[in-house]
């Protein structure tokens, strides 16, 4: 399993996780990287965006939204690609769109197989247990306007994660208190932050807050 988990930023605040990214590819002769964005409304400026980060030695990169259905074409693409990266947006119709296309156990399988799965913010949440995190805190929620009830998600690792995380009283309250209710950890990162994932390893990039049946640690 290789996995890595953004939280958020510019390119250039991210460039010790993109070293971390070509370090996984670095098994590949020229590396496709497709771009996953929540909302294909959105793809086209978040595909910019995605552009800006530096990924060495990947010479491929495409676009492909799934908030519509894919054409065999399109799945195959997807799937076959050395690396998918999962953007950022509203995490609630992310979730919605893979449940709805039968995506989740194929995203499951890609990584089973060896398919190097990268996530930003909402997709970084994605490979969660479940997706809790996107309506904290309360007040810059992401909106759950598809009336989604399932909140569970890839669970790929055995950790939540908080993104753009900015420690203040108020958030870290808000985040102790979340997770007493939890018998994993649950890792708060702040942008261009990250968590590495390899067969089973977790390695975390910059200062990785951690909050733990009510109480916060530092781990760098």
């Amino acid at each position: 399993m290789k996995l890595v988990l953004y939280s958020g930023g510019s390119g250039r605040e991210n460039r010790l996780l993109a070293e971390e990214v070509s370090t996984l590819l670095q098994e590949k002769r020229s590396p496709v990287l497709t771009f996953v964005p929540a909302s294909s409304e959105y793809a086209a400026e978040d595909f910019r965006e995605f552009r800006s980060f530096p990924f060495p030695g990947v010479k491929k990169q495409r676009c492909i939204a799934i908030d519509k259905a894919l054409s065999k074409e399109e799945e195959k693409e997807l799937f076959s690609s050395d690396a998918i990266f999962l953007g950022g947006g509203n995490t609630f119709y992310f979730l919605q769109s893979m449940r709805e296309h039968k995506l989740l156990p194929k995203f499951r399988e890609y990584v089973k197989k060896g398919g190097i799965l990268l996530g930003l913010s909402a997709g970084s949440i994605l490979m969660t247990p479940n997706i809790m995190m996107a309506a904290l805190p309360k007040a810059d929620s992401d909106d759950n306007d598809v009336g989604l009830k399932n909140f569970s998600a890839l669970g790929l690792v055995p950790f939540e994660f908080a993104p753009h995380y900015s420690p203040s009283a108020k958030r870290d309250e808000e985040l102790k208190k979340y997770s007493k209710k939890l018998s994993h950890p649950l890792y708060a990162c702040a942008d261009g932050q990250g968590i590495v994932v390899k067969d089973g390893a977790i390695h975390f990039v910059g200062k990785v807050s951690v909050f733990h049946q009510g109480l916060k640690y530092r781990i760098q």
